[in-house]
């Protein structure tokens, strides 16, 4: 039973299998998060990126300097 145990990939602490089906539907529902910040987070840079580029181009200095974009994304 030991070798059977190493031998598995995923090893259930239930003996049930509605919890691979759970689990399955955790990470989908993870995945989906995951991917609606990203969306979320890259629309709302680009816009930030974009306003800069036109900044820049109407004054005489820079509005942000690299470091203080790469701050306000995070």
């Amino acid at each position: 039973m030991d070798v059977a145990k190493e031998a598995a990939d995923i090893v259930l602490l239930e003996k049930d299998l509605g919890v691979l089906v759970q689990g399955v539907r955790e990470g989908r529902t993870t995945f989906a998060n995951t991917l609606k910040y990203v969306f979320m987070a890259t629309s709302a840079n680009f816009g930030n990126m974009f306003s800069m580029a036109g900044a820049s181009l109407f004054l005489p200095f820079l509005p942000l300097l690299p470091k203080q974009i790469l701050l306000t994304i995070y």
